[in-house]
């Protein structure tokens, strides 16, 4: 039987040895052409922490353990009801083969454990479809992160408290440079006369309305008013209407509807001082009559 074996399959292999040794030869060329020739002996080298009893015996009893211990037991025991029921079924067909002669046996023999394979791998595949939901709720609850998990990556992400302020330091630093850079283009600052400042701005052929481009309390609001005084922007003295536009009025935002009257007048009172100092006239003096008062409802 094993020379009559042989010289069936020498055949078969002397077909199948040029393709295999064509397969090993373009595999072996690929992973050294890719990575090159690389010797490690890491890879057999012993870790013990992979053997470790109370580790093992903690995977062992585990629920993902013991989830797998199941399915494993609900699969072999409807595989080997189906397998003896099939061979309960060709009973007859597996005696027979041993009153069959050669070559009509192996033959009969191959057609019989093709058709059992084919039974048992459609069998395990149908017991398999059972399995997928609880594959899909495992894959979603491994993605599920706790708390620490979620506390760790809201660190990573936001940073640390020092470096939060530390940025909200630089960011108010460069605000204040760009805020200051605008104070020089001002048309006028309103002080009051230490406390607040606002400066203002207002091109009638780009603006609605006067826009705020720089504003501040205590030592900034000082140095606007420095800087204004430096690059010669008027600087006029109306407290009530400086809180007003420091309140409620955004840097870069346009003023109010209702400072509108109050900040026109105030642009009204600058225009003519700058057409007094052109002509070299006596400046006009500053309005006491309470034009420069914003309306009650903008009372800060």
């Amino acid at each position: 039987m094993l020379a009559a074996a042989t010289q069936i399959a020498r055949p078969a292999l002397m077909i199948l040895a040029p393709l295999m040794l064509v397969l090993v030869a373009v595999g072996f060329v690929a992973d050294v052409l890719i990575g090159g020739w690389v010797i490690s002996t890491t890879p057999i080298m012993p870790d013990l922490t992979r053997i470790s009893p109370l580790k093992g015996f903690g995977r062992l009893f585990s629920h993902a353990a013991l989830a797998e211990i199941v399915k494993a037991l609900v699969k072999f025991f409807a595989i080997s009801a189906i397998a003896a029921w099939l061979m309960k079924s060709w009973l007859m067909d597996f005696l027979h083969l041993a009153a069959e002669s050669w070559p009509y046996a192996p033959q009969h023999v191959g057609v019989l454990g093709s058709e059992a394979f084919l039974i048992l791998a459609a069998s395990l595949a149908v017991v398999t479809l059972f399995e997928v939901p609880y594959q899909l709720w495992q894959h979603a609850d491994q993605l599920k992160m706790s708390r620490q998990e979620m506390r760790d990556e809201q660190h990573e992400q936001e940073g640390s408290p020092q470096t939060k302020r530390r940025v909200r330091t630089l960011r108010l630093k460069l605000a204040r440079a760009r805020m200051m850079s605008e104070v020089p283009k001002a048309d006028v600052v309103v002080v009051n006369p230490e406390h607040f400042a606002a400066a203002l701005s207002y091109r009638e052929d780009r603006m609605r309305a006067p826009r705020l481009v720089a504003k501040g309390a205590g030592l900034v609001a000082l140095r606007i008013r420095a800087v204004a005084e430096e690059h010669s922007v008027p600087v006029i003295e109306a407290p009530p209407l400086a809180r007003s536009i420091n309140r409620f009025t955004d840097i870069g935002d346009e003023i109010p509807v209702g400072l509108y009257r109050a900040v026109a007048e105030v642009l009204a009172y600058v225009y003519r001082l700058k057409a007094a100092r052109d002509a070299n006239d006596p400046l006009p003096p500053l309005p006491q009559d309470g034009r420069f008062e914003p309306p009650e409802e903008f009372d800060a």
